[in-house]
Order: C-alpha cells, then sequence, then structure tokens
C-alpha cells in the first residue's frame, strides 16, 4: 500500500476506498452515486479466506468511478513515515474521504493518506453480518477463538487508533444498509434504492417459472441438522409446483450435502459460485427467498420487497459451529417485523404450505 501513496497524485483525489468483498464494493458504489463522488482511488484486499468472493471483472464494471484502483494481496502494510511527513505539506482546497467497511479507522491507511490541511471524513460502509450485531458481539465472535491476551491487547490497539484518529478525522459518517437506532435497526433507504438500481443495471432477469431461493449457511450447524431442516422445507416446496434453487455459500465445498440432495431431489438445482445473492435475487425475480442468517435475508427482503423465510430460529438448542443463541435472538429481534421466522419444524412446514403457499 506505500506503492498507492507513490504512485497517485493524492492531491487531486477526493477519497480512497478499501473493500474486500462483492457487498462491499456495491455498498460502495452505493455511496458514492448517493454522493456523486467519482475522483478517488479503490484498494481491493484479499485476506485469504475471502478472495475467492472478488475479481477483477468484477470491479472493473465500476472503473470509471475510480482514478486508480490497486489490487493487494496482502490487506497489510508497514507505515512509511516519510509519505506521512511528505502528506502533512500537501495543500488541496479538497475535503477527503477514507471509506471502508470497519467502525475502527485504519493507522495504515491515514498514514498513507491523511493530510491535515485538508478536512478529513471517515466514512463507515456496510460489513454484512458484522454490521447489525452488537459491538462485544462481533468483537467476541471475531476473535472467539482467540486468548483472553491476545482479545485484550486487541482492544487496546482499537483505543490507541480511535484516539489517534479522533485528533486527525474531522467528522465520521455512518453509510451501513442497516442503521442502529436507540430500539431498532432501520433500513437506509437511499442505500436500498441505490442497491436495487445497480442490481438492476448489472442483471438480466431470467424467464424462468416461478422460483424459490434457498440459501444455505455455512458452518453453523452440523450437516446433519441442516439436512434434517432441509428436508422438511423442501418436502414442503415441492408440493407447490415450483422451481426450486439452492445457493450455497463460495467457501462451501463439502459436496455430502450436495449427494444428497441430488439422491432425494431429482429436480432442485444446486448453485455454488461467486455470484452474490442479491444478484441473484435481481436475476430470478423469485416468489420467496428462504435462508437461515445470510445477509441477503434481511437485504433483498428490504431492496426488492421479496417474501422471505428465515430457518434461524430453529439454530436455537442445537450445537453451532460458528454462532451462538444471542446472535440468534437478535437476529429475529432486530428483522421479526420483515421476515418470517417459523419457531419448529412444524412451524417451517405449516408457513410453507399455509402462510407462504404458492
Amino acid at each position: 500500500m506505500n506503492e498507492v501513496a507513490d504512485f497517485a497524485d493524492l492531491a487531486s483525489i477526493n477519497f480512497v476506498a478499501i473493500i474486500m468483498t462483492s457487498w462491499h464494493l456495491d455498498n460502495l458504489i452505493a455511496y458514492l452515486r448517493i454522493n456523486q463522488l467519482f475522483e478517488g482511488i479503490l484498494i481491493v484486499s484479499k485476506l485469504p479466506s475471502v478472495d475467492y468472493r472478488l475479481y477483477e471483472n468484477q470491479v472493473n464494471i465500476y472503473k470509471k468511478h475510480f482514478k486508480h484502483i490497486f489490487f493487494c494481496e496482502n490487506h497489510t502494510a508497514s507505515y512509511n513515515y516519510r509519505n506521512l511527513c511528505k502528506s502533512l505539506f500537501r495543500k488541496s482546497n479538497k475535503s477527503f474521504r477514507i471509506i471502508r467497511p470497519h467502525p475502527t479507522p485504519s493507522l495504515r491507511v491515514i498514514s498513507l493518506f491523511i493530510s491535515p490541511k485538508r478536512k478529513l471524513t471517515y466514512v463507515e460502509t456496510d460489513e454484512g453480518r458484522f454490521s447489525w450485531m452488537a459491538s462485544s458481539q462481533a468483537l467476541n465472535l471475531a476473535w472467539g477463538k482467540k486468548s483472553w491476551l491476545h482479545k485484550r491487547i486487541r482492544l487496546l490497539q482499537i483505543a490507541i487508533i480511535q484516539l489517534f484518529s479522533s485528533i486527525l478525522i474531522d467528522e465520521k459518517e455512518k453509510e451501513t444498509f442497516l442503521l442502529k437506532t436507540k430500539d431498532k435497526l432501520l433500513p437506509n433507504q437511499p442505500i436500498c434504492c441505490a442497491l436495487k438500481e445497480i442490481y438492476s443495471e448489472r442483471v438480466e432477469p431470467v424467464e424462468n417459472a416461478k422460483t424459490v431461493l434457498i440459501f444455505k449457511d455455512n458452518l453453523i450447524v452440523s450437516e446433519e441438522n441442516t439436512k434434517q431442516i432441509f428436508d422438511v422445507l423442501l418436502k414442503s416446496l415441492i408440493n407447490n409446483n415450483l422451481k426450486i434453487i439452492i445457493k450455497k455459500h463460495p467457501g462451501d465445498i463439502n459436496s455430502d450435502f450436495d449427494d444428497y440432495i441430488k439422491a432425494n431431489y431429482q429436480h432442485v438445482e444446486i448453485i455454488r459460485n461467486i455470484q452474490s445473492g442479491e444478484e441473484m435475487v435481481a436475476m430470478y425475480k423469485p416468489e420467496m427467498i428462504v435462508g437461515g442468517s445470510s445477509t441477503v435475508i434481511f437485504s433483498s427482503a428490504l431492496i426488492f420487497h421479496v417474501k422471505t423465510l428465515s430457518y434461524m430460529l430453529l439454530y436455537k438448542g442445537l450445537e453451532k459451529i460458528d454462532c451462538e443463541d444471542k446472535e440468534i435472538e437478535r437476529f429475529y429481534e432486530n428483522f421479526k417485523e420483515i421476515i418470517h421466522f417459523p419457531a419448529s419444524l412444524n412451524d417451517l412446514e405449516y408457513a410453507i404450505n399455509h402462510l407462504y403457499k404458492l
């Protein structure tokens, strides 16, 4: 990332944005369009766990929004105090935004791009799962396997960064997909509208029969529990004479579930690709969306106003790999007004056959 600062004419740009996933990209483009920002730098950071989710051809669709685009193989970067000192004397009348899907500013980014003679704004865009969770819960899940000492050190680092950034940053903007109020989360309507327009432009609708899209969670509960839920779900949906498509998470490479579905439900289609869930909703225009805790469950309900059902409450009491009952309760409390939540397998069957009879 030091090369970014060396190469770019920072005095002529008005923002730098950092993203890692397609959801980050879509929310960034929505924000840039709303604010009519086009003279900036985009840094695409590739973490080992998510590098399959965003490729150059996906980013280059929107290259007109940026002066420079950099694909960085490593999300970390050493400090370059020479560039920081140079930036202290860089004059420009333009305000400057740092845009990234994280509530905590990055000292690395600030050290590369800050210019105290310019008004500096830090903009938090949507992260996805962690954006709607309580901060303490998000941190606990992110560092769940780390030691107590590691967590304490990371919290201290965050506190130092926040103190440092409070001196250098003039304003902070929260432009997440959902906005937190005292009592609940509310949709960011301008972002929702901009996202709908983005997907409509980018995706060609498929002429198809009545379709139900099912988004399978990855690494939440065991495959046996997942199969049990899908047995009830699919048997109920098949009775409605619908085209059924199961979208697997791109990181879900376990073929056991695929083999089970193909052996028992011959007319169910399974898709595993890098295409975002929201793109698939725009493409198939489904009668209903079903899933567990995926972001697409609530995002599509708010963007496209599609009937949506989540079986996340069925996870309560089960042994979970990457989820807690508190997270399930929070998900339910935040989205119960826009999503139907069956509380048992019997409720799931009833919901498909009666409440959501298609």
